[in-house]
C-alpha cells in the first residue's frame, strides 16, 4: 500500500509539481512507542499463564483432591489451543483490525482468570485453563501484526527484538511471582494477579489504542478509538497537515485456516521451518530442565524453579541487543545494493534482498545453538559441574531468541499485509512441530541417553542450513518469479548501478507483496 502526497511550486511564474514521499506511518514517535509498548506488555499474559501455573501443582493437588498427573494433563489441551486460537486470532485481526480482537482477547482472559480463581472442580479447571490460553495466545501473533502496521521495515529489528525479550522474560517472571504470591496467599492469588493485570490492560486499551490496521485506516491518518478520538498528545498532529489515501477496506468473514494457506509460499514456508526447528530444540532443553536436570543434580523445588534463570536471561539479553544487528545488517545491505538505507517501504521489498538482509547473520547463531545444544546434552551425560549445562542453557537460549528475532521479522517482510495471520501459520506449525518431539522426549532421555538426545535434536540444525541457503541466494529471484513472470529480471527491474552511490535506484513497482 503506497501513499502519496504532492504540492505545487512556483518557479518564475512556472508551476511544476513536485512529489514529497509519504510517511510509512502518520503517527508521531511517542504514540507509535506507546502502541508498541502496550502490545509487548500483553504478549506476556501467554507466559505468565503458562509458567506462573507451575508453582500451583501442589496446592490444586490438594484442593481439587486429584493428582499431579491429573493436573499436569491439563497442559495437553493448554498446548493444542495455543497453537490453534492464534489461527482464527491472526486471521480476524487482519481482516476487522487489531483492536477489537485484542480487547475480546482481554475479555476472554479476565474473565477465564477469576473463573480459575473461584474453580471447586477438576473440570472446570480443565475448561477455564482452555478457555484462558484462548484469549493469552493470540496475543503475541496480533503484537507482530501491529509493528508490521507502524514500524517501516528498516526499523523493525530493534521493535521485535524488544517484543521478544518481553516474552522471552515472561516465564522466568511467572515462575518466581506465582512462587511468591503462593507462598504469601494461596494459590488463588495468582489467578487474581492475572486477572487483575489484565483487567487495567483492557482499561487503557478500551480507552486509548488506537486502531492501525492498514486495510482499515491506512497509514493512521484516519485512525481513531470508540470513546477516545486522538487522546494521547501528538496523535494527530501529523495526519491533520497532510491528507494521506487510505484503501477501501472490503469486510470479509475471516477464515481460520487462511495461515495455512501461506505455506504454499515457499519463501515464507522455508522461513517457517527455519524458526520452528530452532524452536523445537529450545523447547526439549527447556522440559529437559524438570524431566533430567533436576533429576540429575537432585534439586528440590526452590532450585530446580533457579535454574531456569540462566536459559531466560541469555534470551532477554540478546532479545535487547538482537534488534541493533538486525538494523545494522538492513543498512548495510541496502548500501551494498544501491538503496537508500531509510526509504524503503513495504511496496518496495517486492525487488530488495530482504531474505539476506535478515539472515546474514543468522549463521553465527546456529553455530552456536549447534555446539551448546550437543554440549548441554553431554555435560548432563556424564554429570558435569552443575555450572557448565547452566553456561550452556545460557548460550542456547541466546542464540535460540536470536533467531526467533530473525526469522519474526523476515515473516513479517514477507506478508505486509497479513503480519498476524503469518504469524499465527509460524505458530501454528512450531507448536505442531515441537509438541510431537516432545511427547517422545523422556523415551529418547531414557533409551539413548541426554548426550545422544540432544546431539540429535541438534540435527535440527544440520536440516535447517539448506533453507538459510536457499533464501539468501535465491529468495528474491523467488520472489521475483512470481510476480513477474519467468522473464523476470532482477537487475532490469531495479535499474542499472549507475556509479555505485547510495540510493541511485528508483523502484516503481507497485505490488502487494505475499511471501512467495
Amino acid at each position: 500500500m503506497a501513499f502519496r502526497s504532492h504540492e505545487r511550486e512556483s518557479n518564475q511564474g512556472r508551476t511544476h509539481e513536485v512529489e514529497v514521499p509519504a510517511l510509512y506511518s502518520a503517527f508521531s514517535r511517542n504514540t507509535k512507542m506507546f502502541i508498541v509498548g502496550v502490545c509487548c506488555f500483553i504478549s506476556t499474559f501467554f507466559g505468565f499463564s503458562t509458567y506462573i501455573f507451575y508453582p500451583a501443582v501442589e496446592p490444586l493437588t490438594q484442593a481439587l483432591h486429584t493428582t499431579k498427573s491429573l493436573i499436569n494433563l491439563t497442559n495437553v489441551p493448554f498446548q493444542v489451543v495455543a497453537g490453534l486460537a492464534p489461527a482464527i486470532v491472526g486471521c480476524t485481526a487482519d481482516f476487522y483490525g487489531r483492536r477489537p480482537v485484542y480487547n475480546v482477547s482481554l475479555i476472554l482472559f479476565t474473565a477465564s482468570n477469576i473463573g480459575l480463581a473461584l474453580l471447586t472442580s477438576y473440570p472446570a479447571l480443565l475448561g477455564r485453563r482452555m478457555l484462558q490460553i484462548v484469549g493469552a495466545s493470540g496475543t503475541i501473533a496480533l503484537a507482530y501484526g501491529v509493528i508490521a502496521d507502524v514500524i517501516r521495515p528498516a526499523d523493525r529489528g530493534q521493535i521485535t527484538g524488544l517484543l521478544n525479550a518481553c516474552t522471552n522474560a515472561a516465564p522466568s517472571l511467572g515462575a518466581i511471582i506465582g512462587g511468591l504470591l503462593i507462598q504469601r496467599f494461596g494459590w488463588t492469588s495468582i489467578f487474581w494477579f492475572l486477572a487483575i493485570l489484565s483487567g487495567l490492560c483492557q482499561t487503557v486499551m478500551f480507552l486509548f489504542f488506537l486502531e492501525t490496521a492498514r486495510n482499515i485506516v491506512g497509514n493512521g491518518s484516519e485512525s481513531k478509538t470508540s470513546v477516545v478520538v486522538c487522546r494521547l498528545p501528538g496523535s494527530c498532529s501529523i495526519s491533520t497537515r497532510q491528507n494521506f489515501e487510505t484503501s477501501q477496506h472490503k469486510w470479509n468473514f475471516p477464515n481460520p485456516f487462511a495461515c495455512l494457506f501461506l505455506l504454499r509460499y515457499r519463501n515464507t514456508l522455508f522461513t517457517i521451518l527455519l524458526g520452528s526447528f530452532s524452536y523445537t530444540t529450545f523447547s526439549c532443553l527447556g522440559d529437559s530442565i524438570s524431566i533430567s536436570l533436576a533429576s540429575t543434580y537432585e534439586l528440590d523445588a526452590l532450585q530446580a524453579g533457579l535454574v531456569y534463570i540462566p536459559l531466560g536471561a541469555g534470551g532477554v539479553l540478546v532479545a535487547l541487543t538482537i534488534g541493533k544487528l538486525l538494523d545494522w545488517d538492513w543498512i548495510r545491505t541496502a548500501r551494498e545494493t544501491g538503496y537508500q538505507t531509510t526509504g524503503l517501504t513495504d511496496s518496495d521489498l517486492s525487488t530488495f534482498p530482504v531474505e539476506y538482509a535478515r539472515l546474514r547473520s543468522v549463521w553465527y547463531l546456529v553455530a552456536i545453538d549447534f555446539v551448546a545444544t550437543i554440549g548441554y546434552g553431554w555435560a548432563l551425560q556424564v554429570k558435569t559441574n552443575l555450572a557448565i549445562p547452566l553456561l550452556l542453557q545460557f548460550f542456547t537460549g541466546g542464540s535460540s531468541v536470536g533467531i526467533f528475532t530473525m526469522v519474526s521479522s523476515l515473516i513479517i517482510d514477507l506478508n505486509p499485509t497479513r503480519s498476524a495471520t503469518a504469524q499465527a501459520a509460524y505458530n501454528l506449525v512450531s507448536c505442531i512441530m515441537a509438541g510431537s518431539v516432545l511427547a517422545a522426549l523422556p523415551a529418547m532421555l531414557n533409551r539413548l541417553g541426554a548426550g545422544w538426545c540432544f546431539t540429535l535434536c541438534a540435527g535440527f540444525y544440520v536440516a535447517a542450513v539448506p533453507l538459510v541457503w536457499y533464501l539468501q541466494n535465491h529468495g528474491l529471484k523467488r520472489r521475483g518469479l512470481a510476480v513477474f513472470g519467468k522473464d523476470w529480471d532482477w537487475a532490469t527491474t531495479t535499474g542499472d548501478e549507475g556509479d555505485g552511490g547510495e540510493g541511485n535506484r528508483e523502484v516503481e513497482v507497485e505490488v502487494e507483496m505475499v511471501g512467495v
